[in-house]
């Protein structure tokens, strides 16, 4: 019984601090793009931005339908765009793709 509590004790601590510490996102060189989408004849566009981890800035006023800058330094965090139109309706999608969460010194910003 001691042996059995004795085990419970060391596997929850094990997991307590594995959960604690995380396991950092691994890291690159910092990566910066920009990135625009011209108007069309759309009269609506819907706008979906899928980025699970970083900081995400939107503003107003563009000159195009998207107007971006990317800094990021976890390459499967490279923004995937993709925009379309039908008729009078266009779909604007943002995506990341990779690792959802991070810990360390990754980076993701979006303006």
């Amino acid at each position: 019984m001691r042996r059995r509590f004795l085990s419970f004790i060391v596997i929850s601590g094990a997991l307590t601090l594995c959960g604690c510490w995380g396991i950092s996102t691994p890291t690159g060189p910092e990566q910066r793009e920009s990135r625009s989408v011209d108007l069309d004849k759309s009269e609506r566009v819907r706008a979906e931005l899928k980025m699970p981890v970083g900081e995400l800035n939107v503003r107003g006023g563009a000159q195009k339908l998207l107007d971006a800058d990317f800094t990021y330094n976890v390459a499967a965090w490279k923004p995937d765009i993709r925009y379309s139109s039908a008729g009078a309706v266009g779909d604007l999608i943002l995506e990341q793709h990779g690792p959802t969460s991070s810990r360390g010194n990754a980076k993701n910003r979006w303006d």
